[in-house]
């Protein structure tokens, strides 16, 4: 390509501003021949070595235009614009979109819920004076511990991926006086804000993050019952190790010899004594996420 910088569109302009700042802008023009109609517009731009951010006598290039200068694509032209360096101010936005003067801030609340519990305090699970458990389920009420995090960003992209990241996960180390995966991420709501502020419109969002504590850990616990059990080639019941596969399995029968009416408790895919109470399994069902890095710890301002 054959690129010369014209006079065409070139030019300086400049006022001040009511706070007596310089405004002055720069104008440069150039004229781009190409040999081909199928020119990408960016290989016009390379060609005048002109790109964002360059600096020419104390100013920035902020904007550029490139425009075919004919109906075939041979003939373009690029305009490239120049204003003053923005000084940054002395107080930086917080890391990750945040607002000036709007810190994030924590809160919390504690109540009363109801949860499925199979033991007791002492960690002893609870039976008949048969010695056959309760029904799987039943309810009681548990303390439930919640943790708030409001922050404030610039932009929707400051928590837009992060919303689908986080929730419903769980902290994969311990967090807040908390072991891992004992705190997990409710969600997250998000509000627009319009503010008049010193004369200008701020606009930035309110995120405010929910988590709930489980001193049992975020697990899911249901007990080890079935009507099948697994054996071995003969057909015996036989346990084996998670991940074996069992050559087979029969159905449980009872003292009648027919197939049982309700789940028998089992230890190992074989069927437990009668009378003795089942035991709990347990399932990871939530990934796990780093909560400290991504929220820190909970933070009393100044204190």
């Amino acid at each position: 390509m054959i690129v010369r910088e014209t006079s065409r569109e070139a030019g300086v302009s400049g006022s001040r501003d009511k706070e007596n700042r310089d405004t002055r802008t720069r104008t440069r023009s150039f004229l781009v021949q190409s040999n081909s109609p199928a020119t990408n517009p960016n290989a016009v731009l390379t060609a005048t070595g002109i790109s964002l951010g360059d600096s020419l006598d104390g100013l920035t290039l902020t904007k550029f235009r490139v425009r075919a200068a004919d109906g075939v694509g041979l003939l373009w032209t690029v305009t490239a614009e120049y204003e003053p360096n923005t000084p940054e101010p002395e107080d930086q936005e917080p890391p990750e979109g945040g607002v000036p003067g709007k810190p994030d801030i924590w809160g919390g609340s504690s109540s009363v819920t109801k949860k499925a519990r199979y033991k007791d305090v002492n960690k002893v699970i609870m039976t008949n004076s048969a010695g056959d458990a309760f029904e799987e389920g039943c309810l009681a009420d548990a303390a439930e511990n919640r943790l708030t995090l409001t922050t404030y960003r610039r932009h929707h992209t400051d928590w837009l991926i992060a919303s689908e990241v986080y929730t419903n996960t769980i902290n994969a180390a311990p967090w807040n006086g908390g072991d891992e995966k004992t705190w997990k991420c409710q969600g997250c709501s998000k509000k627009l804000n319009i503010e008049q502020q010193d004369g200008a419109v701020l606009i930035y969002w309110e995120i405010t993050w929910e988590f709930a504590y489980d001193p049992d850990g975020w697990f899911w616990t249901p007990w080890d019952i079935g009507f099948n059990e697994t054996t071995n080639e003969d057909g015996e019941p036989t346990s084996y190790g998670t991940g074996e596969a069992a050559p087979g399995r029969r159905t449980i029968k009872g003292k009648d010899g027919k197939g049982v009416r309700n789940p028998v408790a089992l230890n190992g895919g074989v069927a437990k004594a009668p009378g003795l109470p089942p035991d709990a399994l347990e399932f990871f069902l939530y990934k796990t996420k780093n909560f400290g890095a991504k929220f820190g710890e909970v933070f009393t301002p100044g204190g």
